[in-house]
């Protein structure tokens, strides 16, 4: 066994029943090199913020309202110090897989008191590797982590030079090393759920709780939508490799079947970007394997319009009990022009058929406060849902990520400056002629109920997109009726 001491740091807030497929894999990948002295410091638990992502969604009749209030710690600061103080570490690594992390990740490397060695990484890290140049900060990953974590743990196992690392940048020695290849995922071991607290494992679907176990078949998007960072990551990875890439089938059973039984998983869900890019083949192949060996139900995220029959009658013959699927907007040139989404009504209308035909779950992923968007945009977006006839709807206010095209277009429209740092799905940092941030917030409110209300109610909905006394009691009053 090798004597390095790692600590890796989970930067969370309000988020919970999350385990992060990343930070997962590289416990895992240097527990397979030899790697055992590591330590995990989360943050999920502890009370750092009043928002909670579910109570949030719960709030606005996206979930089914359920009981599962957690007891949260009160100070990470002490505990953290402390963890560090008894463990004494030699390297510190703080993931950060999203920018819904970025703010609180900062916060804590502005207190950290460590004078070992810390790097950060993640997809915001390789997305925007200049916003993490910080006095706390001696490494930053800009590529995949899984093979650049396990020669610099090594390097420092045995006393050599780190500043050569691939994959790694080191600002305060003005070193800038080139990108591994990407991950070959075939080559990985299972995730390691090990170090992360049980209640991790515990979110609620459809108004129960279950325990999760979260994984991912393929890596990558080969979409290029306006609003995600994987365009920028295609261009960044070209040349190291393929981007969208799968495990083989058996590999990916063997690991499902070791997970459900090391961890009593009750249910996966599969964080692919598009399940239905699988191809028929590969389809076929998962679902004879999966009835035979895992036979748990699981969700899925995907586009309407990679659904086909074959595809939709397989998922429901292996259990799945959800699909996520994208509508974003309603009007098909504002979602092709400004989202980058050629996907066609007519192929989300065929893909809601096919799935309600073999009964599963559909949620419908919307957003709205989009660049350029109106009031009447956002109400034929609450047309299209109300058409479809889903019963279980999500929606988002936009957040213009770094380096994305959409936030090119609100900015070269004057919506917002490019120094804006604003990282809450639940709120707009755009500022729009035709469509104020108030009324953003108070469509994102009463989305839902616009949606599933007959129209003789809406009057009384449009006053509850204020924010008062008696448009909060209305709103709940509207709520119950519709349930």
């Amino acid at each position: 066994m090798k004597k390095l001491k790692i600590l890796f740091i989970n930067p969370m807030s309000g988020l919970e029943g999350f385990l992060p497929i990343g930070l997962s894999t590289l416990i895992s990948v240097l527990k397979q090199d030899g790697f055992e002295n590591i330590k995990l410091f989360d943050t999920t638990f502890y009370k750092i913020t009043d928002f909670n992502d579910r109570k949030q969604n719960e709030s606005t009749g996206i979930f089914k309202k359920v009981n599962s209030d957690y007891k949260y710690n009160d100070n990470y600061e002490r505990d953290l110090k402390h963890l560090i103080n008894s463990f004494k570490p030699d390297i510190i690594g703080i993931t950060i897989p999203t920018y819904w992390n970025h703010k609180f990740s900062i916060e804590i490397l502005d207190n950290l008191d460590y004078n070992g060695v810390v790097i950060v990484g993640g997809k915001s890290v390789i997305n925007s590797p200049d916003k993490y140049v910080h006095d706390n900060v001696d490494g930053i990953c800009t590529g995949e982590g899984e093979i650049s974590i396990v020669e610099i743990c090594n390097k420092l196992e045995n006393k050599l030079d780190i500043s050569n690392t691939k994959g790694f940048w080191f600002p305060k020695l003005n070193k800038k090393n080139e990108l591994n290849e990407l991950v070959d995922l075939t080559t990985l071991p299972p995730v390691d759920w090990t170090l992360f607290d049980n209640r991790q494992f515990y979110k609620p679907f459809n108004g129960k709780i279950y325990k999760y176990g979260h994984i991912e078949l393929s890596r990558g998007c080969p979409m290029k939508c306006s609003y995600c960072i994987n365009e920028r990551l295609q261009e960044l990875f070209k040349g190291k490799g393929k981007y969208y890439r799968k495990k083989n089938i058996p590999q990916f059973i063997k690991e499902l079947k070791y997970l459900k039984e090391k961890y009593n998983i009750e249910m996966f869900k599969f964080w692919d970007e598009d399940f239905f890019s699988i191809t028929n083949k590969k389809m076929e192949e998962l679902t004879n394997s999966y009835i035979k060996e895992i036979n748990l139900p699981f969700l899925i995220t995907g586009s309407f319009a990679n659904v086909t029959e074959k595809k939709a009658k397989l998922i429901s013959e292996m259990g799945c009990v959800n699909a996520s699927c994208s509508i974003e907007n309603g009007n098909e040139k504002f979602r092709r022009d400004i989202l980058n989404r050629k996907m066609t009504n007519k192929q989300i209308f065929n893909g809601v058929k096919l799935l309600q035909k073999y009964n599963i779950r559909i949620n419908a992923l919307n957003m709205i406060g989009l660049p350029h968007e109106t009031r009447k945009n956002i109400f034929e977006t609450i047309k299209l849902n109300r058409d479809l006839k889903i019963k279980h709807i999500n929606a988002n206010i936009l957040q213009p990520w770094p380096d994305t095209k959409i936030r090119k277009i609100a900015v070269n429209a004057g919506f917002m400056s490019d120094d804006i740092e604003h990282y809450d799905y639940y709120d707009t940092c755009l500022t729009m002629p035709n469509l104020s941030k108030k009324e953003i917030r108070g469509l994102y409110k009463t989305f839902v109920l616009y949606i599933k209300s007959p129209k003789i109610l809406w009057p009384l909905i449009r006053i509850t997109e204020y924010d008062n006394y008696l448009s909060n009691k209305l709103f709940n009053i509207l709520q119950k009726l519709i349930k």
